[in-house]
């Protein structure tokens, strides 16, 4: 009987660890590989990172420009520098939405190296980043 419960917890620990988010990713974008090109061998993976738009250094650079624009608008009564501002705040605005649009769906992200073959029929290895959403599935 004691044996029957330590295999059963020791089945139960590994199944438990391989639906760990990191293997899930990997498992994800196996797939998406596998089904995008003909011949894949993977390399390596990085660790898994949750993303979101707000911790986006360039999303937080225009966020805080925008601010600045938007302030100097209520400052001054000089026509020019108010429309200077006002086309500054809306261009920043603009990139802030890309941004946006960006990471919609977009909950996390992986590196991968892996071998594939090139439209000259070469083997060449490829580094790079993939979004998942939180279904680990690869968003493109």
């Amino acid at each position: 009987m004691k044996k029957l419960l330590i295999l059963s917890l020791g089945l139960l620990l590994i199944y438990s660890c391989s639906n760990n988010p990191q293997s899930m990713a990997e498992k994800g974008v196996t797939k998406y590989l596998k089904n995008s090109i003909a011949k894949y061998e993977p390399v390596s993976f990085g660790a898994l990172d949750t993303i979101t738009v707000g911790e986006d250094p360039a999303y937080m650079a225009a966020r805080d420009s925008m601010k600045i624009y938007m302030d100097g608008l209520k400052e001054t009564a000089d026509q020019f520098k108010l429309a200077d501002n006002q086309k500054n705040a809306k261009r920043l605005k603009a990139v802030m939405a890309d941004f946006e649009k960006f990471y919609e769906g977009k909950k996390f992200k992986i590196n991968h190296k892996y071998k594939a073959n090139t439209a000259e029929g070469k083997n060449e290895e490829i580094d790079k980043d993939f979004f998942l959403n939180s279904m680990y599935e690869v968003v493109e």
